[in-house]
């Protein structure tokens, strides 16, 4: 990301951060909604630059096996280099790949226990990076939404694991 991202989605945070304050402390509520609209209006929209999406070759061979390896009830664990090849492709512009492979598969192997705690949290670092959370959030309507999407999605399955029973993540 460039200098000024950052400096705008840091300044937004900052923002964000008072307006929370506020409200906390019953300074705003009725205006809450302007509030917001003021910084998502306040935003400028930087010039698009090329999205670099994940290359598919290879996933949805790892998909088929370890997806095979799940039904027959012979998946114990998942590699480390394996899991985080998966999560960087959650922004794949594939369906087949994105919605219907590597997002059900993460879940199905978290219900199994396949997915150790320690993973889970490399997961979680991973995803909470701004160069993921953010990638060309500034720009026009861009492929990169798959990610920045996905990435929020995966992480609420994460906190919603965390908040029933395994917690794993600090405050």
């Amino acid at each position: 990301m460039s200098n000024l991202e950052n400096q705008t989605i840091e300044l937004t945070r900052r923002r964000l951060a008072e307006i929370k304050d506020q409200l906390y402390h019953g300074e705003i509520y009725r205006n809450l909604g302007t509030e917001l609209d003021g910084v998502i209006k306040g935003i400028k929209k930087q010039p698009k630059t090329a999205v670099e999406l994940p290359n598919d070759d290879g996933v949805k061979e790892l998909l088929v096996t370890l997806n095979t390896a799940i039904q027959e009830d012979n998946l114990e664990g998942i590699d480390d280099d394996q899991l985080m090849l998966l999560v960087s492709h959650l922004g794949s512009k594939n369906p087949q790949i994105r919605d219907k492979g590597i997002y059900y598969f993460l879940n199905d192997a978290i219900q199994l226990h396949v997915i150790t705690k320690e993973q889970l949290l490399m997961i979680t670092n991973y995803l909470l990076q701004d160069e993921i959370l953010f990638s060309h959030i500034l720009e026009r309507q861009n492929a990169a939404v798959f990610q920045r999407s996905f990435a929020i999605l995966f992480l609420s399955v994460i906190a919603f694991i965390d908040r029933n029973g395994d917690s794993f993540l600090s405050t």
